[in-house]
């Protein structure tokens, strides 16, 4: 309801603007909901940037490369192989960001491509669309029945502490042989990957519970290290 709420309000908002795409704004509603308030700010302000990034990067390309396709192409390509990459070495949504920067200069440069004296016309009709469907959806998640990752964080790090301990007890114990390990293995190493998500998003919320984040982070680290060492023990035993 939320989401649906929040995509209505940026359609009629993008309407009202006269913006050039007003779609674009109902579906970045759609592509930042989450859950959490934290994740959708962290979401929305990585788009906001890969948006501007590659925004910018169309305007540059066009400006000095317009009427020369070799070497547009060949910067455009290697504009694309370079945002692909830093997304490999990136994380949650920064790469999302990285991703982004490719795309848009694809979207606002090839829709200029016939007219480049439209490109800057282009990027300022996306930038403004989804920076409606971002305002939109935070204020909406901000308000209507909030969820924050804050009040989750102290339950799950107990719950996913319990449930380390009580794996690595059953596997030096009861489970010498190692069978059905990799699988609990897998179960956890995906749950301390949620509770490493939690801390990020929560310290996004409010700066209070940075603090708090930091040291789930810290007790995610340590038990993924206690993961890593049970085979290493199991073996010993």
């Amino acid at each position: 309801m939320r989401t649906a709420v929040a995509a209505l309000l940026a359609l009629y908002l993008a309407y009202a603007l006269q913006l050039e795409s007003p779609q674009t704004a109902a579906v970045t509603v759609l592509i930042v909901s989450h859950p959490m308030s934290g994740a959708v700010i962290a979401k929305s302000v990585w788009r906001i940037a890969g948006t501007l990034v590659g925004a910018a990067a169309a305007l540059a390309l066009m400006a000095g490369f317009g009427q020369s396709p070799e070497a547009f192409l060949l910067l455009y390509s290697l504009w694309l192989a370079g945002c692909v990459a830093l997304a490999t070495r990136l994380r949650r949504f920064r790469s999302y960001a990285a991703v982004l920067a490719g795309y848009t200069l694809a979207l606002v440069a090839l829709g200029a491509v016939d007219d480049p004296l439209r490109t800057f016309d282009i990027a300022a009709a996306r930038v403004a669309a989804i920076v409606v469907g971002v305002l939109a959806k935070m204020t909406v998640s901000g308000i209507v029945w909030p969820v924050t990752a804050a009040r989750r964080l102290d339950s799950r790090v107990g719950r996913v502490t319990a449930a380390v301990t009580g794996a690595l007890a059953q596997d030096l114990t009861q489970d010498l042989a190692g069978a059905g390990a990799p699988g609990r293995h897998r179960d956890l190493l995906a749950e301390l990957q949620g509770l490493d998500d939690l801390a990020t998003y929560a310290a996004v919320e409010s700066v209070a519970f940075r603090r708090q984040a930091d040291g789930a982070r810290v007790a995610a680290a340590a038990l993924f290290g206690l993961l890593a060492r049970v085979d290493a023990a199991r073996r010993a035993l």
